[in-house]
């Protein structure tokens, strides 16, 4: 019971599939309306290590964007979070899920902010007492918690040609060297930055691979240029008269920054990009003409 309401939690099987229903009665005028509905997923433990039981209990079940005005916890659960974080004012959706979880569900919701940060949030509903609890919030950026990544070959042949697809060169096999890889889990999917030194010199791709269609987006495509990017510094060698080609100078000329490609106009720090030139998409702090599912957003509400 939950004042006005009763909550009833009932399961049932089809055929051979087993379903939970969750639903409310009005005690004032028994209207009934349908709060969750789920097909339930059975593990026996003979057939699944625990690492496999993990990854079936720990899955969301993915909200088609045409749901996403019909499910009410949802609606609750992304007015509740920009509520909650100043941030995702504004922001617009990139995916959403949900899961069962103890007495309630879990949503995953990925925004893409209005300055174009991607930004997870989780929260916790508890069904009977409909209290929300926000698991976390995290920025999903493009530096951090990368590991070297063990790739087949096959794999790697493959992200190579799409590589030099989409950045228009020529990588012919042998004449070119995956010098390393790293990945993370990403979004839907997984990204890796990969270096290949081809021509005498060494280029860094950072690549999206969504997992439920296998499409690889290029979303940078860089040449690695060492130094620290000052061609000629003043006489008290404090500040930076002239930056090398591909850097620019900080906002304090102190140093010499890498430039962002594709980027328009920079920031006061000179360290983001506050607009991307015509034909790009800005993505956290990249500008990028092949961003794929990280650019579509939809407006919500």
């Amino acid at each position: 019971m939950n004042g006005l309401y009763i909550v009833f939690q009932i399961e049932f099987i089809s055929g051979s599939k087993k379903y939970r229903c969750i639903f409310q009665v009005n005690k004032e005028n028994m209207d009934v309306a349908e709060i969750m509905f789920i097909e339930l997923i059975e593990v026996s433990l003979r057939e699944s290590n625990l690492k496999e039981i993990k990854i079936l209990t720990e899955q969301y079940q993915t909200i088609d964007s045409n749901n996403y005005k019909s499910d009410r916890y949802f609606i609750m659960v992304d007015q509740y979070v920009k509520n909650r974080n100043q941030v995702l004012v504004g922001a617009k959706i990139l995916g959403a899920g949900y899961k069962p979880q103890n007495l309630g569900f879990s949503y995953k919701i990925t925004y893409k902010t209005e300055d174009s940060k991607i930004m997870e949030v989780e929260v916790y509903i508890e069904t009977f007492s409909q209290k929300y609890s926000q698991t976390y919030i995290k920025y999903l950026d493009f530096e951090s918690g990368f590991a070297v990544a063990q790739v087949p070959t096959a794999d790697l042949d493959k992200y190579a040609k799409s590589i030099a697809e989409k950045a228009s060169i020529v990588l012919t096999p042998g004449q070119y060297t995956i010098k390393s890889i790293e990945a993370k889990n990403f979004f839907n999917g997984c990204l890796f930055k990969i270096v290949i030194t081809f021509n005498g010199a060494d280029y860094e791709a950072l690549i999206y691979l969504e997992e439920h269609t296998g499409l690889i987006n290029l979303i940078s495509w860089t040449l690695k240029i060492s130094g620290d990017g000052c061609e000629t510094k003043s006489d008290d060698k404090l500040t930076c008269v002239k930056c090398s080609t591909g850097f620019i100078a900080s906002a304090d000329n102190k140093v010499c920054l890498r430039e962002i490609a594709g980027c328009q106009t920079y920031g006061d720090d000179k360290l983001t990009c506050s607009v991307c030139k015509t034909s790009f998409d800005k993505v956290n702090s990249i500008c990028t003409r092949d961003c794929g599912t990280l650019c579509s957003v939809v407006s919500f509400p």
